[in-house]
């Protein structure tokens, strides 16, 4: 052989199968580096009197998934997707809380926004411990603390008679049962269980799951505030969160990292965490996915009381966020099949893109329920698309192992700009009366956004470079 390289090296490797078995045993001494050219093409191979073992042993095949998705994987998958459409749901229904809300406790619309955007920076701040949990113990610990703290928090919003009571509810219970029960836990657990190739469609299917809540949930939940007193509806909103801990019956036997679908070295929650720190791409990903925060709760939260101000019918605000819903559960699926056959951060780019110059449209427009309508089902299309492209991007560079700890970062990043989307939309109204201010910075930061995503680095990191 030309090239010697550090033992140290050899025998670690040729047990996960990326050197062949002897040179282990120390008839020739290679460690890191690139396989001879002879033994990149084959998973096994001879020269002269002595086969290769194979380049990815059996176990390692096994659990990459080449024996497909099964029963119970398809089993957790949908629970997965139950529980998303729940979450995702119920979270999307605040809004519709404002006025009803604010009317009855005496509070400005400013101050039941930063209820609303506390719970989403609580959301943000806790999901990395969330992700821990999931990953170290599974993700049954999670939903039943997320569930839990969910029911809790629609709960006491029912019994609130002040700002003070509205803020533990609706902000740091919520915010807890967000972080529990959303797309960093179920993306990870889901991670798990399926091969490589099939991970950017899976996260486009619970991504759009949960996005089938808002166009679900949020018009029940519309019908019920027309009928029925809004405490009587945050009681009905709290058993159905608390349905989540019964779904979460799907994951047992799924241990912390356990079925997981890959070869990946375990290199603990930590160093896995200070890995992707050092990556710049991941870095770059933090802060795009800010501005998809920033946009999104804006949106989501404002828009009714947006639409109440130009005068159309509360009926109208129910039918946009539903129709969003829809729209959002298409473009999910798209993006996550799109995703895996090309360029992530490009079609992040195009989200962005679109976002911005549908933002400037519908401003400079008559604000009609037609428009409304039309806004809201190109903004729903590219609403969540984000999700898959995201999750499948920090997947690629830093592995599915950890993926429940480290998506935890990057969506705080994407958490803390929901918070400003959030509150600081309240307090332009009190301060303004109206939105414009919000409107024009959520087109701006958009086209931000774009061209920060063409330039963004997607390397694999070291240690997967084999895998």
């Amino acid at each position: 052989m030309k090239r010697i390289y550090r033992a140290s090296y050899r025998a670690a490797f040729a047990d996960r199968g990326l050197l062949p078995s002897f040179w282990a045993d120390g008839h020739l001494r290679l460690g890191v580096g690139r396989r001879p050219r002879w033994a990149r093409n084959s998973s096994a191979s001879i020269v002269g009197d002595m086969k290769l073992a194979p380049l990815v042993t059996p176990s390692a095949a096994t659990k990459s998934g080449t024996n497909g998705i099964g029963f119970a994987a398809w089993a957790a998958i949908t629970a997965a997707c139950m529980i998303m459409l729940l979450s995702t749901g119920l979270r999307s229904t605040m809004g519709l809380f404002a006025e009803p809300t604010s009317t009855s406790l005496a509070i400005s619309i400013g101050a039941f926004s930063f209820a609303v955007a506390l719970h989403q920076l609580l959301w943000g701040l806790l999901q990395p411990f969330a992700g821990v949990i999931a990953d170290k113990m599974g993700p049954i610990p999670a939903l039943l603390l997320g569930a839990a703290a969910y029911g809790a928090g629609f709960a006491i919003m029912a019994l609130a008679e002040g700002g003070g009571m509205l803020i533990l509810g609706a902000g740091v219970a919520i915010g807890l049962g967000l972080a529990c029960t959303s797309f960093g836990v179920m993306a990870g657990a889901v991670a798990r269980l399926v091969p490589p190739k099939d991970r950017s469609t899976m996260f486009g299917i619970i991504a759009a799951a949960g996005a089938m809540g808002q166009a679900t949930v949020v018009p029940g939940a519309q019908q019920a505030l027309e009928s029925f007193d809004w405490r009587t509806v945050a009681w009905v909103l709290a058993a159905v969160a608390c349905a989540i801990a019964l779904l979460a019956i799907a994951f047992r036997g799924q241990g912390g990292n356990a079925g997981t679908a890959s070869n990946e070295p375990d290199i603990g929650v930590r160093a896995a965490i200070a890995e992707a720190m050092r990556h710049p791409g991941y870095l770059m990903l933090m802060a795009g996915f800010f501005v998809c925060g920033f946009q999104l709760m804006f949106i989501v939260n404002h828009l009714p009381n947006f639409l109440a101000l130009c005068g159309l019918p509360t009926s109208a605000a129910g039918s946009a966020i539903a129709l969003i819903g829809i729209c959002n559960a298409i473009g999910c699926y798209s993006f996550g099949r799109l995703g895996a056959v090309y360029s992530r951060r490009r079609l992040l780019a195009l989200i962005y893109i679109v976002r911005a110059v549908a933002i400037a449209i519908y401003m400079s427009m008559p604000i009609t329920v037609t428009s409304t309508l039309i806004f809201a089902a190109v903004m729903g299309f590219f609403w969540l698309g984000t999700a898959p492209l995201t999750s499948g991007l920090v997947t690629h560079m830093l592995g599915a192992r950890y993926l429940s700890s480290i998506y935890g970062p990057v969506f705080l990043s994407h958490q803390l700009g929901a918070f400003l989307g959030v509150w600081l939309g309240g307090v332009v109204f009190d301060l303004t009366g109206g939105y414009d201010n919000m409107w024009l910075a959520a087109g701006v930061i958009g086209l931000i956004a774009a061209a920060w995503h063409m330039f963004l680095p997607d390397r694999r990191v070291t240690r997967l470079q084999f895998v």
